[in-house]
């Protein structure tokens, strides 16, 4: 049931004209290494707000290992309606699915080692994808989607914030646009903007 709200959330911008559009590059590195891209995309149409992130990972460990990312959030003015993602790392698929609905979020989460289903009860304003946009000035709490729960947004210096839940990941700004982000998700990696 959950999945099929989601796809009624989301059709509407796959089936019309999609509006204003910003997409981003980032480059992926472990060690000062590349070992994939990233890009991320904002589509604003009228009072509704698409995010989606696409990543593409491969490296060496003992065996080659190869991670496909793909999120996707849609907001209504500041307030999030849905968000999913779905992971493909190693011939394993993890899933995240989280909709408002009756005043609250339900949560699906499938993921390495984690799943969750304890709904949420506080409207959320920010997600991770969001983050690439939009720097959290004065937000507190964003969703960390692939885990279905809000973590505390921390300045931890200017332009500087650390974000919480199970990994703690540091995303750095100049100007308010996003220009790297530390993140740990079994390795810690970069994530840095190409430059134009």
């Amino acid at each position: 049931m959950i999945r099929f709200i989601f796809i009624a959330v989301i059709i509407p911008f796959t089936q019309s004209a999609m509006g204003q559009q910003d997409t981003r590059y980032f480059d992926i590195k472990f060690g000062g290494i590349k070992i994939g891209e990233l890009k991320a995309t904002r589509t604003i149409r009228d009072s509704l707000t698409l995010y989606t992130l696409e990543s593409d990972v491969s490296f060496w460990c003992i065996t080659p290992v190869k991670i496909r990312h793909h999120i996707e959030t849609v907001y209504l003015k500041k307030q999030l309606l849905s968000s999913r993602s779905v992971s493909n790392a190693s011939h394993n698929i993890y899933t995240s699915t989280i909709i408002w609905r009756d005043g609250h979020y339900q949560i699906e989460v499938d993921s390495y080692k984690y799943t969750n289903d304890e709904p949420i009860h506080e409207l959320v304003e920010c997600n991770i994808a969001r983050l690439y946009f939009v720097e959290p000035v004065n937000i507190k709490k964003t969703l960390a989607d692939s885990e279905g729960i809000l973590s505390p947004i921390i300045a931890v210096e200017a332009a500087t914030y650390e974000v919480g839940g199970h990994t703690k990941n540091i995303f750095y700004y100049d100007n308010g646009v996003l220009v790297r982000a530390s993140i740990l998700n079994r390795i810690r990696y970069e994530v840095v903007a190409r430059k134009k």
